[in-house]
Order: structure tokens, then C-alpha cells, then sequence
């Protein structure tokens, strides 16, 4: 079979760009040395080199690993090269290498190379032996696979004995190949698309349906990593954003406004979230498909400018990249022939850079989502929904206007009642509602805070239900369950009343009066809110240590 990546399928990345290549064969090999001016320093490397200019979300999952010695530290783009020559150690194998930066003279692990009959410094930890499995591979094919392969790293827990769990989003080209390589590096792996389970086919890989009832990451659990290519949830290096604030991890201005990065460790285990998305794609995302390709155009020269002139930062990969993930899949070179890696959009002849992707962009727009007009929220990932956005959502929410609370109960109005449910009860939408229900009436119940827009909320509510089913089964029942929405001004009032900030949340009451803390969970059944419940009914008072303590042996 032919190797990885001759195998291309004619690319839509960067179309309407005037950049795209016509001529979609490999580079040619030229005999002489081709040198780079970088500023008032000469960077000498091979023909057979290439460089990737690496920025957006890619940019930010990378930087907490490799070295870097040039260029400002707030810097949102860097450059990673890699070379082909020959050892000079007597064995003259065939190796990969990163070139040693021009303006790196503290380095003292280097060593040197045959490039062309020309003798090239390298770093000694980046020399990747080429395998016999892949000899017959050109050039141009092992300098695309050393640099696109960075995101498998960056999604591997180093020293972990137990076999990872990995997740990728989306079902292009270079989705698919992540995730043919993650199960060949022996990484037990997921891919979630819109296409749905039955239109891939990938061997050990299990394909989800975006749009299933059930949250993917719910259904999965937990998992090690997740690597994002349709999307970038920290939203890094986005200036030009002004929905929310920016904080600073590893250096680069993340702006995670639903808190996907921070839910997705917290509930789901997920130490790496790891993004693909191109700072090309987000323009696109932002502007659209028919103004995007000017503006990611003029954005590209404007980088290939900057690398001209030196001023981009030099990404050296961890000393182990190249055996994690280089040698292993060289060696399973039978098994991803046929699994093409997206060539990345030249610029030049030996500089390339990430540009965008209409299949990609198509997929992030018809990916299902958590709530109606925010397009941030992609279904599946862990989303707390804050209440702050709740006005933004609820029609008419300006013209509302907040009642007095009576003592009298008023009866339920007709706009208040959905779909009958013998075991929970639906008890509006405000505080007067909970007032009259709960409070006035004393009762001890657990009330679930949820949301008309909340997908989550509605995942969870049929195990909410089971949950009260059981418990009035199985106990003389006094306890009441009960379902209140957050709508609204009023919702969000209510909200702020409770002491809650994000749906879905239960509160428990116990003779009218809230009882212990908000539960914030997202999945059901959870042994928090069964022992939260376990001390509301023994009439103990609330004890977060022993709950916390319980809940987790």
C-alpha cells in the first residue's frame, strides 16, 4: 500500500485564499542549500526542510510544552521546523531533526547532520531515526507527519501507567487520522462528529453522534484528553473577542467564559484539552464564509511577514516527541496508509501554515447546541450555563416585571403546567411560585433548577425522575420533588435569591426553609445528592465534610 499522506484528496483549506496551490504534488527536492533570512541572521537549512507557522488554538495547547528561544513571551504564533539529512556517526542512518536556531548560542546539546552534503547543527534530543517501515517515504511526507503529529503529544499523559482514554471532535481528514493514530499509540479513543455513528468507520475507534439525547461526555465519563479540530474553547489570542474576560494560562490570554476547559478537568478527569483550531478558522468562524477568506488572507501575509523579519518565537519539541509519537507510528505505517493528513496551506515553498477548512466550518456551524443564540456552547461538553445569561435568552425579558409575595397560595396559572409527571412536581418559574409551593406550605423537598434552553438539564431530568420514582416507592414518602424553571428576569432573581449562578442545580428544603448547599451536578445518579437527600430526610443538620466524605467512598 502506498504511505500516509499520498493519498490526498483535493483540499477545500484555504479556498478563495489566492494562496492554495494548484499544483497539489509533493515539494520538489532541490539540490542546494536554501537559506532563510531572518532578520540580520542567516538560518541555513536543507531543501528538504520545511517549516509550520503554528498559531490560534494550536499555538496555546503547544506552549506548555516545547522550549522556546525566541521572540516576545506574550507571543500568540511560532515557528517549528524540521530537516532531513544523514547521520555522521558512521551509520549514516536517515534521521528527522529540528535545526538549530540562529539566535540560540547557549545550546550545547547539538550535534551535527549531513543535509545535502551540507553539514547542519540539530538538537541532539529532536534526531528521530527514520524506521525501515517508512523508507521508502519521501521527504516531504515525513516532514508533514513530524509536524502536524504535535497535538498527540500534547494529548498523551506522560508517565501514566493505565491505558489513556482520548476524545476527538469533528470528522475531517485530520480528525480522523488523530484518531486512527491515538488508538495505534495505544490510546483506548472516541470521535464525536455531526455525521453520526454509522458514516465512519475507523478500526478500534468508537464513533459518536454528535446529537445523540445523552451529553458525550456523560457518556463517556471519564477520560485523559480531548483534542478539539473544529473548534477552541479557550478562545486563545483572541483580541479582537469582546465577549468576556481574558485570563492567562501558560502565557496566553484564554477567554472561557462557560467554563468548558476548567468543567472538563473538574468533572471529567480531562488534564488535557487539547485545540487544533487555526487562528485562519476562527476568522472564518467570526466573519463568515463569504467575507472570512479576504481577511485570513491578508492575516497570513501578514505572519509570513513577521517570520521574514525574525520576530516569531522558535518552537523546539519535548525531548521525547519523537519517541512517543514519531517512531511508533513509523512503525505502524501499514496501518494509516490511507488516512490522509490535510496538507498544511504553503505560503511559500518550504513554509506552510494551518488555513482553514470549509468541511470544518460547516460541521462547527451545524453542530447541536446547548443554548438557542449562543454560539459558543456546543452540545456535549460540560457547559454550566450561568444565570447572568438567562435575560439574553428569555423573550420579552425586558418587560417583565417582579410581583409582590403574598401569603395567600395563588393557583398554578395554565402557562406553568407542562407535561404531566406523577412523581415531580412542575412548579413554575419565579419565587413567588417557590413561595407558595414550597415555602408557605413548608414542605421538605428537593427542587431541581433547570432551564427551557438548558439540553443538559434536559438529559438529566428523566434520571430526576427516577430518582423521586424510587424514592416514593421505597420510603413513606414526605419529601417532595419538585421541577422549577429559570426564565428571565425573574429566574434570574430567583437565582440570585438561592445562591445559584448556573444551571442544572437542586436546593433542598426542609419545613419551608433551604436546606445545606446548592448540588451542582450535570450527571444522575450522583452519591452527592443521594446523601445530600439521605441527611435531609434523617434530620440531621448539614454536614459538607461528612457529605464530601460519604459521597466520595
Amino acid at each position: 500500500m502506498t504511505p500516509l499522506l499520498s493519498q490526498r484528496l483535493p483540499q477545500r483549506q484555504g479556498r478563495g485564499l489566492g494562496l492554495r496551490r494548484r499544483n497539489q504534488s509533493l515539494v520538489v527536492l532541490i539540490a542546494s542549500v536554501l537559506w532563510h533570512e531572518i532578520g540580520a541572521l542567516t538560518y541555513s537549512i536543507g531543501s528538504n526542510s520545511k517549516s509550520l507557522l503554528i498559531d490560534g488554538g494550536a499555538y496555546a495547547s503547544f506552549k506548555q510544552y516545547p522550549r522556546s528561544f525566541m521572540g516576545a513571551d506574550d507571543s500568540s504564533i511560532g515557528q517549528l521546523t524540521y530537516t532531513i539529512g544523514y547521520s555522521v556517526d558512521g551509520n549514516n542512518d536517515r534521521v528527522l531533526a529540528v535545526p538549530v536556531h540562529p539566535n540560540d548560542d547557549n545550546s550545547k546539546e547539538v550535534e551535527d547532520i549531513l543535509v545535502n552534503r551540507n553539514v547542519v547543527r540539530v538538537y541532539k534530543d529532536t534526531i528521530c531515526k527514520i524506521e525501515n517501515e517508512v523508507k521508502d517515504w519521501k521527504d516531504d511526507i515525513l516532514l508533514d507527519t513530524a509536524l502536524s503529529c504535535l497535538p498527540l503529544y500534547c494529548a498523551l499523559q506522560q508517565q501514566q501507567q493505565q491505558q489513556q482514554t482520548a476524545v476527538v471532535l469533528g470528522s475531517g481528514e485530520h480528525a480522523q487520522y488523530l484518531a486512527r493514530a491515538l488508538s495505534l499509540l495505544d490510546v483506548n479513543t472516541f470521535l464525536v462528529s455531526t455525521k453520526g455513528a454509522n458514516s465512519i468507520n475507523i478500526p478500534n475507534v468508537r464513533i459518536m453522534d454528535a446529537n445523540d439525547d445523552k451529553p458525550f461526555c456523560e457518556t463517556i465519563g471519564q477520560f485523559d484528553a480531548l483534542i478539539d479540530t473544529i473548534g477552541d474553547e479557550r478562545n486563545a489570542g483572541s483580541r479582537d473577542d469582546d465577549s468576556g474576560n481574558f485570563d492567562n494560562v501558560n502565557g496566553i490570554e484564554v477567554l472561557d467564559n462557560l467554563g468548558v476547559v476548567k468543567n472538563l478537568k473538574f468533572k471529567h478527569s480531562c488534564e488535557n484539552y487539547v485545540s487544533t483550531f487555526s487562528r485562519g478558522a476562527r476568522i472564518v468562524k467570526d466573519n463568515g464564509a463569504f467575507f472570512g477568506p479576504n481577511k485570513v488572507k491578508q492575516y497570513q501575509q501578514s505572519i509570513y511577514q513577521q517570520f521574514t523579519s525574525g520576530s516569531l518565537k522558535a518552537i523546539i519539541p519535548p525531548a521525547d516527541y519523537a519517541s512517543l509519537v514519531i517512531q511508533p507510528l513509523m512503525k505502524h505505517s501499514s496501518s494509516i496508509a490511507g488516512y490522509t493528513l490535510p496538507k498544511p496551506l504553503h505560503i511559500s515553498e518550504s513554509v506552510c501554515m494551518r488555513g482553514w477548512s470549509f468541511a470544518d466550518f460547516l460541521e462547527h456551524s451545524s453542530w447541536p447546541r446547548e443554548a438557542e443564540g449562543n454560539s459558543f456552547a456546543r452540545y456535549g461538553l460540560p457547559v454550566s450555563i450561568s444565570l447572568e445569561k438567562i435575560v439574553e435568552y428569555a423573550p420579552n425579558s425586558a418587560v417583565e416585571t417582579t410581583r409582590p409575595v403574598s401569603n395567600t397560595p395563588r393557583k398554578p396559572q395554565q402557562k406553568l403546567v407542562e407535561k404531566q409527571n406523577p412523581f415531580v412536581d412542575y412548579i413554575g418559574d419565579s419565587l413567588e411560585d417557590l413561595h407558595n409551593h414550597i415555602i408557605l406550605p413548608k414542605k421538605d423537598a428537593v427542587v431541581f433548577l433547570s432551564a427551557p434552553f438548558c439540553r443538559t438539564c434536559k438529559s438529566v431530568y428523566p434520571h430526576f425522575t427516577r430518582l423521586a420514582r424510587d424514592d416514593t416507592e421505597e420510603v413513606d414518602a414526605k419529601l417532595k420533588f419538585a421541577k422549577i424553571d429559570a426564565v428571565g428576569k425573574t429566574g434570574k432573581d430567583m437565582g440570585k435569591a438561592l445562591g445559584v449562578n448556573a444551571v442544572p442545580s437542586f436546593i433542598m428544603f426542609r419545613d419551608g426553609k433551604k436546606y445545606g448547599e446548592v448540588i451542582s451536578v450535570t450527571r444522575l445518579p450522583s452519591k452527592k445528592l443521594s446523601t445530600a437527600i439521605k441527611f435531609l430526610r434523617s434530620g440531621l443538620e448539614w454536614d459538607s465534610s461528612a457529605i464530601q466524605k460519604a459521597s466520595s467512598a
